[in-house]
């Protein structure tokens, strides 16, 4: 089950591996939402790159022995709401 509390080791390593993929530093990262998505070893997060106020996305699977894979990326527009 994925911890999404902010200091959980899921999230720090999701947080790392969406700032390499999108080749930022990771205090340039505001993160906005965790959730789960269609299943356990599913979530998405929307996070913010700060140094130009962007928005994304960002969809990903656990694989075992392996870790956090993002599946897929959206660059939104603004901050959805909820």
């Amino acid at each position: 089950m994925i911890n999404f509390d902010e200091t959980s080791a899921d999230v720090k390593e999701i947080l790392q591996g969406v700032a390499k993929t999108l080749n930022l530093s990771a205090k340039d990262l505001q993160d906005w939402w965790f959730g789960r998505d269609t299943s356990e070893r599913s979530a998405y997060i929307i996070i913010e790159n700060q140094t130009n106020a962007k928005f994304y996305r960002i969809y990903l699977t656990w694989i075992e022995n392996t870790g956090w894979q993002m599946t897929k990326i959206e660059e939104l527009y603004q901050y959805p709401a909820k």
